[in-house]
């Protein structure tokens, strides 16, 4: 993992095309690998489809977490305390019968967004669907995306981690 300060020199300044950990799929399991990519000093790429990050908690309004309050650590724990920022501590998240935090899906958005968007080594994409998996043999070295203009990526990485919802690039 030596040289990647050279290796990937400048290509944050536009699309870029190699990185250190490409993640595909912004879900939540995919925003949270990529910022712990991004926060071990990796160069990360995360290419999410749609316009939202969060998956399931945010785009697709499943918004009542079983987020037990006793969890106090990790990226979950940074999630939820922006929540509680947000809507005034713990016992305004706790509204429901069916979970201890429940949230609306645009603050969800937005608070990946913000986690993201302060990680200097992280470069999120949207708009760009999978179409492919790159190889070298039996090794993946990446993926080639497109957008709705028909307009190809291809980025090159060290490591894929496919955060698909259906295991798209395993497939």
């Amino acid at each position: 993992l030596l040289g990647w300060a050279g290796l990937l020199a400048g290509c944050f300044a536009q699309l870029p095309t190699a990185t250190g950990v490409l993640v595909i799929g912004g879900g939540t399991s995919g925003t949270a690998a990529a910022l712990a990519s991004a926060r071990a000093g990796v160069p990360t790429i995360l290419v999410e489809e749609g316009p939202w990050l969060g998956g399931m908690i945010s785009a697709a309004g499943v918004t009542c977490t079983d987020g037990n309050h006793q969890l106090s650590s990790g990226i979950w724990n940074e999630f939820r305390s922006h929540l509680y920022k947000v809507y005034g501590g713990p016992a305004a998240v706790a509204t429901g019968w069916v979970s201890l935090t429940q949230f609306e899906p645009h603050v969800s958005d937005s608070i990946w967004k913000h986690l993201a968007a302060k990680e200097k080594n992280l470069k999120v994409l949207h708009g760009y669907r999978f179409v492919q998996s790159t190889r070298s043999t039996n090794k993946v070295t990446g993926a080639i995306f497109t957008n709705k203009k028909k307009k190809n990526l291809t980025i090159t990485a060290v490591v894929t981690i496919d955060a698909t919802e259906l295991g798209d690039v395993l497939a």
